[in-house]
């Protein structure tokens, strides 16, 4: 796992994606590794809620793993809640794994939540540039076919987040500028670098995490994670390499999510 950086490219087309691949290729001598596939769904609870607000529930599918992130508008914010006042029995957004099928799951549980007919779904391909350097791209798609241009991912191997030091200015740079270098020059101008969450700012979502006993909601039987394809993190090592790439996807879909939902792509 390592330190990631996103960018959006909100006017690339296919043509767009081609491009960045051969950058890839040619002036990184990339490698491709795997297909980058994420589905991202959204329901909404079917319950009547005196007081007023919303509950909605985001997934974010790869073909392994499935994130689910709980959004319920009428919930306190983490940050709001102290010692002293009455803890609640959730937050606003509650994010979770589950391994398998979340339709399954619903079905099962006899959650009340109903589909609706929003689907963005996320294609590209992974390369690595050589040992340091994991890159993702890819289309984002809407029903029909419809490209909302490209998404690109970074990842710095050397460090799982940014050090505490005075060289961390230094490998913000360095991955907000390989990134932009994979861009074409014409699409440059419509094109934003996306910075990570600090590990403060993932801990009022989540709260503290102790990343060696978290374990998946299982529904069905996985296999095991691909270090290429699917997902990166920010944050602390674990010596269970299994544990760190679930970590490190469930932060990477999380501010996909937050990106794609900033731009009214996700409502």
């Amino acid at each position: 796992m390592g330190y990631t950086c996103l960018a959006r490219w909100t006017s690339s087309t296919a043509v767009g994606f081609n491009h960045v691949c051969e950058i890839i290729s040619r002036n990184h001598l990339g490698v491709r590794k795997a297909r980058w596939q994420l589905v991202i769904r959204s329901y909404k609870s079917i319950v009547p809620r005196q007081g007023g607000g919303d509950s909605q529930l985001y997934t974010i599918s790869s073909p392994d793993t499935t994130y689910a992130l709980i959004d319920d508008s009428a919930a306190p914010l983490r940050f709001d809640a102290t010692s002293e006042t009455v803890q609640p029995t959730h937050f606003r957004e509650t994010f979770v794994t589950v391994s398998g099928s979340i339709d399954d799951l619903l079905l099962n549980t006899k959650a009340p939540w109903a589909r609706t007919g929003m689907h963005v779904q996320i294609d590209g391909l992974v390369f690595a540039i050589g040992t340091d350097w994991v890159v993702r791209v890819g289309n984002i798609l809407l029903p029909g076919g419809q490209n909302r241009g490209l998404l690109l991912e970074t990842e710095y191997l050397p460090f799982p987040r940014v050090p505490g030091s005075a060289h961390s200015q230094d490998i913000i740079n360095m991955s907000s500028g390989l990134v932009t270098s994979l861009i074409p020059s014409y699409g440059r101008d419509s094109a934003k670098v996306m910075r990570f969450y600090a590990e403060e700012e993932w801990n009022q979502v989540t709260g503290p995490q102790d990343t060696e006993s978290e374990q998946p909601i299982s529904t069905d039987e996985t296999s095991e994670d691909d270090l290429y394809a699917y997902g990166v993190t920010a944050s602390h090592q674990s010596p269970e390499n299994q544990t760190t790439d679930l970590e490190r996807d469930r932060r990477s879909v999380f501010l996909i999510h937050g990106v794609l939902r900033s731009e009214g792509i996700l409502v």
